[in-house]
């Protein structure tokens, strides 16, 4: 078997681990490269490229195609699943959409991404809202301050009764910190594909584009990805300045339109102004004072839990180390050396 047909089914494999059967243009966005450096796969030659291999390998059998989806022999149930999911996603970003237009008005935010499952559209009916939020260089403590606090006010975060719905704000980057690959593990396919999967509902100034800038890393293995290109945020409702409705992004820029007047805009200035009347480290001893003992005692001691000025992501369980190790065992299975 060639790289090329190894490759492709890399990319089925891995997404097979979510249930999540690909159409055609999706294995060519989300192609997996070799674990090398390599330019883009942008040419159309290599898309038919691409595209002939899929069929030599639907001919022999190592894939099959049922209702525009590409999976693994005897995985046929996961269509249903990809459907089912699909559209309990759709009600979910419609949530996420309502709570970024908020979230767009409050101190220092620069961004608010969907991520993790949501943002492929494969979330479940009792999965929360994942998002990554963007702050201003050294407010990142103050940013959560407000964010994680008033939704813990309105009973929107996740608790120990369910977490079905509820917005999850466990990761936070600083502008000035925004490449991810210092947190990479020496495997970590999860992280590498989490790129392909982000949605960005709210973005003040161009910030999405100059993360996905500053991740260029990620071409190395997928070089035909094109972050945010799952962006199927419908436009807000009018009433806020500062937030926008994101289209397909293309490398070259992200294209977007405000919608609304300066109410939203007038609002966050407004906030920003006496938020900023104290330092960061004046938000960050507080929260470090209430947090949880738990998050201390891990922070900065596994990739799960980290905390400094640019980054704040608390994930007591990191599954990534465990995915990769899945991904492995499935590799060998089906491709062997």
């Amino acid at each position: 078997m060639d790289e090329l047909a190894k490759n492709i089914l890399k990319t089925i494999i891995w997404f097979d681990l979510f249930e999540y059967p690909l159409t055609q243009e999706e294995i060519f966005n989300w192609y997996l490269s070799a674990y090398a450096p390599q330019p883009p796969i942008n040419a159309p030659a290599d898309r038919l490229l691409i595209f002939s291999e899929i069929e030599k390998l639907l001919s022999k059998n190592l894939i099959i195609h049922q209702n525009s989806f590409y999976f693994l022999p005897g995985r046929e149930k996961i269509i249903g699943t990809r459907k089912e999911r699909a559209i309990e996603s759709e009600r979910k970003l419609k949530r996420a959409r309502r709570a970024a237009k908020f979230l767009g008005i409050l101190p220092f935010i620069k961004a608010v991404v969907v991520c993790n499952v949501l943002g492929y559209k494969n979330a479940k009916a009792e999965d929360d809202i994942d998002f990554l939020i963007i702050t201003a260089p050294k407010r990142i403590w103050a940013t959560r301050w407000f964010a994680t606090g008033f939704f813990k006010i309105l009973n929107l975060r996740p608790n120990k009764k369910t977490i079905r719905d509820k917005f999850c704000f466990s990761f936070y980057l600083a502008e000035d910190g925004l490449n991810l690959e210092k947190i990479k593990l020496a495997d970590d396919p999860y992280l590498t594909w989490w790129f392909t999967g982000l949605i960005p509902l709210y973005d003040a100034g161009g910030i999405f584009e100059k993360f996905i800038k500053e991740n260029e890393w990620v071409e190395k293995w997928l070089p035909n990805n094109h972050p945010g290109s799952l962006s199927l945020a419908t436009p807000p409702s009018k009433g806020g300045d500062t937030v926008v409705a994101i289209l397909p992004f293309r490398r070259g820029g992200l294209r977007q339109r405000s919608e609304g007047g300066v109410v939203g805009l007038f609002l966050k200035k407004v906030w920003q102004f006496f938020a900023a009347i104290w330092p960061d480290k004046f938000y960050q001893k507080i929260q470090l004072w209430i947090m949880p003992r738990q998050l201390k005692e891990l922070a900065n001691k596994t990739q799960g839990v980290i905390i400094s000025d640019q980054i704040l992501k608390f994930h007591l369980v990191d599954r990534r180390a465990e995915f990769a190790e899945k991904y492995q065992k499935k590799l060998m299975e089906i491709i062997g050396n």
